[in-house]
């Protein structure tokens, strides 16, 4: 159980950090997202997360694995808008320019690491 704390912990603040990358290059993509703006949705989108950590490490194994399975909801959105939609944030379609290739890397290592959360978290609650 140790061992998956340690993947849980790695991938929550692995996705903190790749998170606010991703709303960085957004935001300098010209997107509806304002620099000021990137803050209040980094912490928003962590919140959950990394309350999960904290109630894993307390030993409320249930409730911090039920909470890091809610990575499955920005995998499927993301995973829809990045790799699937017809719109102008899937990377297969993205405008070629000084920031693809960035955006390209940050939006697969998000789904990567979501997709990992998701599975650390049914391993987490299968053995709780």
């Amino acid at each position: 159980m140790r061992r998956k704390l340690w993947y849980a912990t790695f991938v929550v603040l692995t996705h903190a950090a790749v998170v606010f990358w991703h709303l960085v290059l957004l935001a300098r993509l010209g997107t509806a997202l304002r620099p000021d703006q990137i803050p209040l949705f980094a912490s928003l989108a962590n919140l959950i997360p990394l309350t999960a950590l904290i109630l894993l490490w307390a030993n409320f194994r249930w409730a911090g694995g039920w909470l890091l399975l809610f990575l499955a909801v920005p995998l499927a959105i993301g995973g829809y808008s990045h790799f699937l939609s017809p719109g102008t944030d899937n990377i297969f379609r993205m405008a070629p320019g000084e920031l693809t290739f960035p955006f390209r890397v940050s939006a697969a290592l998000l789904l990567v690491l979501e997709f990992f959360a998701c599975w650390v978290s049914i391993q987490i609650l299968r053995d709780s």
